[in-house]
């Protein structure tokens, strides 16, 4: 992923940023698809906000929610399994 831990130290920057990640694969994966196969996996031409029929940016806050699980079963994880992170 482009944001590591590492390399982002605020927890919070990160968590805002984290969706860009999510969109940025929708877009490469979905324009090429597109213009590869001429099928789109997903069609958010119908939603309000919207990108290139690529990203819906109301998705935003379930990729937030989606990185704050991710990051707290990661750490809940080194603790059970005593790696350091």
């Amino acid at each position: 992923m482009i944001l590591q831990h590492k390399k982002i130290k605020n927890k919070w920057l990160r968590c805002i940023l984290f969706p860009f990640n999510i969109y940025l694969c929708e877009i490469i994966g979905g324009g090429v698809m597109y213009n590869i196969f001429g099928i789109r996996a997903w069609n958010y031409t119908y939603k309000y906000a919207m990108f290139n029929g690529m990203i819906a940016l109301e998705y935003y806050p379930l990729w937030i929610i989606i990185y704050i699980i991710e990051h707290y079963g990661y750490l809940i994880l080194c603790k059970i399994l005593r790696i350091n992170h």
